[in-house]
């Protein structure tokens, strides 16, 4: 490991604030083991001596030349591909922490966690959900019945989408309000904000406490208002990179120029999720030097959220507006749907029998 110039104090100590700011004693103890592997690996020692460990260590030194060959020292270790993308995962979280200190550039950043995950073809161990989880969806779908007393369908349908959305698959960013601990008063601006993605996003960061400003064509606005969104602006009709400004964080389904024009929109050191990984080196470089962080979404599996979204659901603060259920021999015309960005909420194939 680069040598340190000074010691590193314990409240600025990046490997003591990411293993702090993880969720549960099984977390930081498998992610601790990892940083201590990484440090044993860097200073030549033993990998099972416990008397290393990467608590003081200059993190915040690494570049990407180190961070490169960290992973090359991974790849020739005899685990599986999720324990050495675990490792991965420790190393980003620490560069992570010593970003937010300060004591890392966005430049250095960005590129020093610039890794490609190691592929692998096992099969993902499944997860427990806890009854109480699964009792809250069933409670949630029950309680939506007709003026008659009778259960509508309709509840099981949106909470059965959730579940899915959730368990096998959630986009990021339709919880990406969530994974930036959006605060009460701070601006998301949303694109195709009446879309699959888009609307659950409204209604998630609204549910934060944020201004909400959509972008839809006009006829929708009212859809997305129901949603909570605070500000609409008909993207067919008006430039919102001319009348948008101060925003923290910028929801971006549609790619294209939109992310480069939202930039425009971000306070520096605000945040751009996008769902289109388009490499641009000249946006990026614009968003490095005014400190906004770009991140591309995928699609992962992410059980333990299903818990908060299970209490959204049953508080009736979160709903899925499904604009058009197409029979799964049509799944072509639904992708063909999906990309003309023209769509109202979720897009649903049913399966006859």
């Amino acid at each position: 490991m680069p040598a340190a110039t000074a010691a590193v104090a314990p409240a600025r100590d990046p490997y003591l604030l990411y293993l702090g700011r993880l969720g549960s004693a099984d977390s930081r103890r498998a992610m601790q083991i990892c940083l201590d592997h990484l440090t044993r690996m860097i200073t030549g020692d033993p990998l099972d001596d416990a008397a290393i460990t990467g608590q003081g260590q200059p993190w915040h030194h690494l570049r990407y030349e180190h961070t490169a060959w960290i992973r090359e020292q991974i790849d020739q270790m005899d685990w599986s591909p999720a324990y050495r993308n675990k490792h991965l995962a420790a190393l980003r979280g620490v560069l992570k922490e010593a970003w937010k200190l300060g004591l890392l550039s966005t430049d250095d950043h960005q590129r020093a966690v610039a890794l490609a995950p190691f592929a692998g073809h096992r099969e993902p161990a499944g997860q427990h959900v806890p009854d109480t989880v699964i009792g809250a969806l069933i409670a949630a779908c029950d309680a939506d019945r007709s003026p008659a007393g009778t259960p509508t369908g309709a509840g099981l349908r949106d909470a059965a989408i959730i579940a899915v959305l959730d368990a096998c698959g959630l986009r990021r960013a339709e919880l990406v309000a969530l994974q930036h601990a959006v605060r009460s008063g701070q601006r998301v601006l949303i694109h195709a904000a009446a879309g699959g993605v888009g609307h659950l996003a409204v209604q998630l960061a609204k549910h934060l406490g944020a201004y909400v400003i959509g972008t839809a064509r006009r006829s929708k606005h009212s859809f997305v208002r129901k949603l909570g969104a605070d500000e609409m602006i008909d993207y067919t009709e008006e430039d919102f990179a001319e009348t948008v400004r101060d925003v923290d964080l910028v929801i971006d389904s549609i790619g294209g120029d939109f992310g480069a024009r939202s930039l425009r929109t971000l306070r520096d050191g605000g945040a751009l999720a996008r769902l289109n990984p388009e490499p641009d080196e000249d946006f990026l470089r614009q968003a490095r030097e005014r400190g906004i962080w770009v991140g591309f979404v995928l699609v992962e599996p992410d059980n333990a959220a299903m818990a908060t979204i299970a209490e959204l659901v049953e508080a009736g603060k979160l709903r899925v507006e499904v604009g058009t259920v197409l029979p799964f021999e049509q799944a072509a015309k639904a992708h063909e749907l999906g990309e003309t960005n023209r769509t109202i909420g979720k897009i649903v194939l049913t399966v006859a029998g």
